[in-house]
């Protein structure tokens, strides 16, 4: 419970202490009612599949390049990896927006309306689910 990229999300926007910005994080994301639309978020798979999709993409151009079986599937394991880490920077972003809504919603929707209005209506959706 307390070991999750929200927590760390907190330390990194408010600077505050892991196991108090732990505890407080996770409070906060139950008392907000975004759990749900949390443990719903497609950001995981959506992102492994780009990583997997990329690497296969570049070891098929390697692969024709070369025309070496070997050489694709080493090009197809780097590439996916080199990709995995820069779509760790984007499931970062999506993270922090989590966190800094859970914490400031009014923020949010002063700087991004459209944003702030997606994520409340997928909420109002997901909150009827929650209560039955």
């Amino acid at each position: 419970e307390h070991f999750n990229p929200y927590a760390f999300a907190h330390v990194a926007i408010y600077g505050k202490p892991y196991l108090y910005a732990a505890a407080e994080t996770l409070q906060l994301i139950r008392q907000c009612g975004i759990t749900t639309v949390i443990n719903d978020s497609l950001i995981n798979p959506l992102l492994l599949m780009v990583s997997i999709v990329g690497g296969f993409i570049i070891g098929s151009m390697v692969a024709l390049a070369t025309m070496h079986v070997p050489t694709f599937l080493c090009a197809w394991m780097v590439s996916s990896a080199v990709i995995g880490v820069i779509m760790s920077v984007l499931h970062s972003a999506v993270v922090a927006v989590f966190v800094c809504f859970a914490e400031e919603p009014d923020t949010l929707r002063l700087t991004n309306p459209d944003l702030h209005q997606r994520i409340t209506h997928v909420m109002a959706g997901l909150g009827d689910d929650e209560e039955g």
